[in-house]
């Protein structure tokens, strides 16, 4: 038995899951997967998106927590980070969450996206227009 292949099946799952708004069962399967491989960060932010996805934010954003000290270079974990502390009313912090998750994936229109949204919030709004212009510019790239 192959666990950590195993695992990667488990979150493959949990994301089709995810994707569909199933996100009881892909809770279910990304549990299976970290059971499987507890020190892989991909399972454990996917078990992040889905059970934040609930407004379970306070268990989301322990798990954000946990992934960003095991993987200080996930920008995905960031992104998480910035989208949780932002739900718990925590602004400038998730702006920061953000800045850092745009600084190791400068090609995430999504994360410039959700940066301008709530920069706007600040009254901050050339460095908002910023980033909608980049965001924009990459998704245009991108093909969207």
């Amino acid at each position: 038995m192959d666990k950590k292949k195993d695992a990667q099946e488990y979150n493959q799952k949990g994301r089709s899951t995810a994707q569909e708004n199933e996100l009881e069962r892909a809770v279910v399967y990304y549990s299976r997967a970290i059971k499987l491989d507890k020190n892989n960060s991909h399972h454990l932010i996917g078990m992040t998106y889905s059970v934040g996805s609930q407004e379970r934010y306070e268990p989301a954003y322990s798990l954000c927590k946990t992934v960003i000290a095991m993987d200080p270079k996930n920008a995905s974990a960031y992104y998480n980070f910035g989208y949780l502390l932002q739900s718990l009313g925590n602004i400038d912090e998730s702006i920061e969450a953000y800045k850092e998750a745009i600084r190791l994936n400068p090609r995430d229109a999504d994360g410039l996206y959700n940066l301008a949204m709530i920069l706007t919030t600040k009254e901050k709004y050339e460095e908002a227009q910023g980033c909608f212009e980049k965001s924009l510019e990459l998704k245009s790239s991108q093909g969207f």
